[in-house]
């Protein structure tokens, strides 16, 4: 888990991380392999156990959750405007907005893009 950032390219599967479904008596397989019907199955669970406010789902997507709160720790985010996996209006700018709010004049995080 400590390399996925430096070595994964954020799409999954990466650097280790899969997305899997339950193969049912054959156990757990890759989401590659799943039939049409089994990938449905999986995201339709999931999405029940949201739209119903289920508090294991809800608990773990607040542990995700970004507040952009640095506590005044310095950082620096270099993005590329050619970036085509997360583009820079949907991950560095906003994050720096969220950051400005969270901090205000003591933040210490430094933005910086370059076109390529």
């Amino acid at each position: 888990m400590l390399t996925v950032f430096g070595n994964g390219n954020g799409v999954p599967p990466t650097n280790g991380i899969n997305l899997v479904y339950n193969a049912g008596n054959s156990g757990v397989a890759d989401h590659r392999f799943a039939t049409a019907d089994a990938s449905f199955a999986g995201a339709f669970c999931l999405r029940g156990l949201w739209t119903n406010g289920d508090a294991r789902m809800t608990a773990s997507v607040n542990a995700s959750r970004v507040n952009a709160n640095l506590h005044g720790n310095p950082a620096i985010i270099v993005q590329s405007r050619s970036d085509t996996l997360v583009p820079i209006n949907h991950a560095s700018r906003p994050y720096t907005a969220m950051n400005k709010l969270a901090e205000g004049n003591s933040s210490n995080l430094s933005f910086s893009f370059f076109t390529r």
